[in-house]
Order: C-alpha cells, then sequence, then structure tokens
C-alpha cells in the first residue's frame, strides 16, 4: 500500500510532465522558434517544401509541386502542374507529335510572382520573368498507349538563364 506522500509525489510528477509537453509544443511552433526569416511568412511556406537548390545556366529537373531556387539570384521555380499531354505514346505511329502543356509559378523576393505556361511542340517553349529567361527542355515521361501518366510520374526538365 502506498502512503499519500507517493501518491501525490506521483500526481505532481504526471501534472509537470504534461504542463511540460504542452509548453514544449506550443514553444516549438512559435513563429519566434523558427528563425527570424520565417516570422512573417505564410504558412504555405513553412510546410516542408524543400526547394532544390540549382545553378543560372545548368539543367535540373522537378516533380509536380517541387521547388528550384536559382543560387544567388532570390528566384524560385515551382512546377505547379501538367495542363495537357496530347503527345503521341509510346509504341503508337502517329501524324502529328502532340504537345504538352505545363505550368511553372515563378517568384522573386519583393516581386510579384507570375504563372508561366510552356509547351513541349506546340506553342511557347520559354518565357521571360523579369530579367530571366525560363525554358521547357523536355518533360518525362511519354504517355503509353493503354496508360494514362499519372502526376506524381512527371518530371519536366528546364533551364533558366539571366537575359
Amino acid at each position: 500500500m502506498r502512503s499519500k506522500k507517493s501518491k501525490e509525489s506521483v500526481k505532481g510528477n504526471k501534472f509537470f510532465l504534461v504542463s511540460f509537453a504542452i509548453f514544449a509544443f506550443f514553444a516549438s511552433s512559435s513563429p519566434a522558434a523558427m528563425g527570424p526569416d520565417l516570422k512573417n511568412a505564410p504558412l504555405s511556406a513553412l510546410q516542408s517544401r524543400k526547394a532544390e537548390v540549382i545553378r543560372l545556366g545548368q539543367e535540373f529537373e522537378m516533380k509536380i509541386d517541387q521547388e528550384a531556387l536559382l543560387e544567388g539570384e532570390g528566384l524560385t521555380v515551382r512546377f505547379d502542374s501538367v495542363l495537357e499531354d496530347s503527345r503521341c505514346p509510346e509504341g503508337v505511329d502517329c501524324i502529328w507529335s502532340g504537345n504538352a502543356k505545363i505550368r511553372l509559378k515563378p517568384s522573386k523576393q519583393k516581386q510579384t510572382p507570375a504563372t508561366i505556361e510552356l509547351n513541349t511542340d506546340a506553342g511557347a517553349k520559354s518565357s521571360p520573368y523579369l530579367n530571366y529567361e525560363i525554358k521547357l527542355v523536355g518533360l518525362k515521361p511519354r504517355p503509353k498507349a493503354d496508360a494514362k501518366v499519372q502526376p506524381d510520374e512527371y518530371k519536366v526538365t528546364l533551364i533558366v538563364t539571366k537575359k
């Protein structure tokens, strides 16, 4: 049989642990705990969307919802979506090669973000944004005759240059 003092000690320890857990949760999720650069960032920017760091003038690949950061430029490019994909499927003879259209969202600190649509064959393959040129080099995979490409399978190859 436990003594009265022992029961009070256990109760006190439980209260302390619960209080500490609540404090730790709120302290770690506050903007102040995230550092000065992220205090005023929107919640979506704070979520785990790690940007790949790339260099100006070099080709790079991204999947849908990935973001690339141009080293030393403060420019990010996000692969938003594939709007259409009417490219000729692998293993099929087509009269026309077809076209795929993608949507990118470039943005630069203290500048208005943009929406850019680029095409693999019909239409613009590159587009200006501020003093940069963003060019679509390729989109993989090609469709197959018996299966639609799923959004998480797409990989775009881009190159960003300065004008």
